[in-house]
């Protein structure tokens, strides 16, 4: 993403939960914000609904225990890797991977 306020956010949010794990409350608050100063930027409507989904789930499960990935099943791994997609969302690849995901938590 362009914007390296958001990104250092992310990174920060990532750097975190490698330290200290999953705080599915302290989460949902982080997602809520940078999903504001995203929104603020009018450029990735697909990340808005992204990061409003998943926090959704988040406050409805209580838990990050979204499997992204094909070959890990571990809930920090998975998150970081959404958290990494978010960070460059103009890339072709990410924006694919994004929509298959807000799709899936559609089905949740």
């Amino acid at each position: 993403m362009v914007e390296s306020k958001v990104i250092k956010r992310i990174e920060k949010l990532r750097k975190s939960i490698a330290r200290d794990g999953v705080s599915p409350e302290a989460l949902a608050t982080e997602l809520k914000e940078i999903r504001e100063e995203v929104k603020a930027l009018d450029k990735y409507p697909l990340v808005v609904r992204a990061l409003r989904l998943v926090y959704e789930y988040i406050e409805q499960a209580g838990t990050f225990d979204i499997q992204f990935l094909e070959d890990s099943a571990d809930p920090v791994e998975n998150l970081d890797y959404y958290l990494q997609l978010l960070e460059h969302p103009e890339n072709q690849y990410n924006q694919e991977e994004l929509l298959e995901l807000t799709e899936a938590l559609k089905q949740l």
